[in-house]
């Protein structure tokens, strides 16, 4: 008898003490236990706590404490901990909740991750609390009704989302002295950078093509008792980084700013990915030649290529909001019709296109997206899929739902503008531009009209020049612009022509 009591105080004092904050998962999950369709584990190197979400309102990890957790005193209820997604797309935002629950009812704020950084909660709640038994940590859900605190996220509700989180060293109290290594400010070129928060430690800033100095870096702690010690990247892309110790002299945090070109349109990629990524288990490279986007596709309903753009794409203007690129596949059977989608997404919903190839067939893929849309984050272009749902442009090509077959694609020279004037545009005999090519100007000479307008494209569309000369012979200044072809269309009485340019 006595052995047996023994036994179960030794295990009554094992559960408390591991139930009992602060959390630091060493080889243990502290008596967490899973709920609502998650899956908790210690991670990887076994000394986290990772959360496998599921797509549910209410997926969380909990915990009950072997004694109450006190929130009455507010000099000492600031809960802190860190969360990073290991599955979150670049600039993907995932809402969660901390709740402390039991007698007295929930006490809960939100809080938000940021595709893959890592986050540094901290949560201050309010004062006059009391004490609550459990604590509820939920992946993936939307806004909670009463806030409880401070220093909480909400307005994106992601409880239809799912991921993967590694939790760490969660504990609650005050701030210990001397140990802020958090900054208060931090500037690029004396500007303070774009969305910064203290408690985000990783930056991405893209600087112009062609750039080839990296800009200039400050930081400004919280605490005036630390030190903040600037480390330049040695070229771009690199990475700047900034590393704060804390008054106490031993905490430590690493801030970076991560330099690099923009990922903008159109993509050649000739010898670069453009920082295009894949989903849902595609693969990307950049081909024999290294000089496509070859995606090898799964048999998957949504695998896919896609792009985070630096500044959002802008399809409003009806005008130039074409999408254009080459797809082949080199897989198909001769007369197999694959079908495949173009999806811009981000702020506002998806906009979406579905498009067909056959065999092994170059297909010019041209795709007007409607008017009146807004910006988008993102361009996914999905292998084999069914019919895609709200199309936002046309031609749309679509009824051959193809998500069971997969194979391999290249794609190239992804442009968005308006309609590209033909090489094969007719040039009149009665008109001519000389000299053609040319280093710096031409000149156009119509036998027997007045010319009343010029309009020079470029190869994309784009117009780069416009003259109304109201004469039978004008002269187009190229000396500004870059080495190519280009494409006037000249309008003259009773006519309107077009011929190329050549500037080298």
């Amino acid at each position: 008898m006595k052995k047996i009591t023994l036994l179960l105080m030794l295990l009554t004092a094992s559960f408390g003490f591991s139930q009992a904050l602060p959390f630091d998962f060493e080889a243990t999950t502290h008596g967490f236990i899973q709920d609502g369709g998650s899956v908790i584990s210690n991670g990887t190197g076994n000394d986290v706590l990772e959360i496998v979400g599921a797509t549910a309102d209410w997926d969380n990890a909990q915990v009950t404490f072997a004694v109450p957790i006190d929130l009455s005193d507010d000099a000492n209820n600031t809960l802190r901990f860190s969360i990073q997604s290991t599955t979150a797309a670049p600039g993907e935002v995932h809402q969660h909740g901390v709740s402390f629950q039991g007698g007295g009812g929930a006490i809960e704020l939100n809080f938000q991750t940021t595709g893959q950084d890592v986050k540094n909660v901290e949560l201050n709640f309010e004062s006059g609390l009391g004490s609550r038994e459990k604590m509820v940590i939920f992946t993936d859900t939307g806004n909670f009704g009463v806030q409880a605190g401070t220093g909480g996220e909400s307005g994106t509700p992601t409880g239809g989302l799912s991921g993967t989180y590694i939790i760490d060293n969660i504990s609650l109290g005050a701030d210990p002295v001397g140990a802020d290594a958090t900054l208060s400010d931090l500037q690029v070129d004396a500007v303070t950078i774009s969305g910064f928060d203290s408690g985000t430690i990783s930056y991405t800033y893209a600087v112009a093509n062609g750039v080839m100095v990296v800009p200039t870096v400050t930081a400004t702690t919280n605490d005036a008792g630390a030190s903040a010690v600037v480390t330049p990247a040695g070229g771009i892309p690199g990475d700047t980084t900034v590393e704060v110790t804390a008054a106490n002299g031993t905490t430590t945090q690493t801030y970076t700013v991560s330099f690099v070109y923009p990922v903008e349109l159109p993509f050649d990629f000739d010898g670069t990915l453009h920082n295009w990524t894949v989903g849902d288990g595609a693969v990307i490279s950049n081909g024999t030649g290294n000089d496509v986007l070859q995606i090898v596709g799964a048999v998957n309903a949504w695998d896919n290529a896609s792009v985070t753009f630096t500044t959002p794409i802008d399809l409003s203007d009806d005008a130039n909001n074409t999408l254009r690129f080459t797809i082949q596949s080199t897989t198909a059977a001769p007369g197999e019709v694959h079908q495949h989608g173009v999806s811009f997404q981000g702020g506002g919903g998806s906009l979406e296109a579905n498009f067909q190839t056959i065999g092994q067939v170059v297909k010019n893929v041209e795709l007007d997206f409607n008017a009146g849309l807004g910006s988008r984050e993102r361009l996914h272009i999905f292998t084999d899929t069914g019919d895609l749902g709200g199309i936002a442009a046309s031609p749309n090509e679509n009824g051959t739902d193809t998500q069971g077959l997969s194979g391999t694609y290249i794609i190239d020279n992804i442009t968005l503008g308006a309609t590209v004037l033909s090489i094969d545009d007719f040039e009149l005999s009665s008109l001519k531009a000389y000299p053609n090519p040319t280093q710096d100007n031409w000149i156009v000479k119509s036998k027997n009209q007045k010319i009343s307008s010029i309009q020079v494209y470029d190869i994309l569309g784009k117009q780069v020049l416009s003259l109304t000369p109201d004469t039978s012979e004008a002269t187009i200044d190229g000396s500004s612009l870059k080495a190519g072809l280009y494409f006037a269309k000249i309008k003259s009485d009773n006519s309107l022509q077009s011929i190329k340019l050549v500037k080298k």
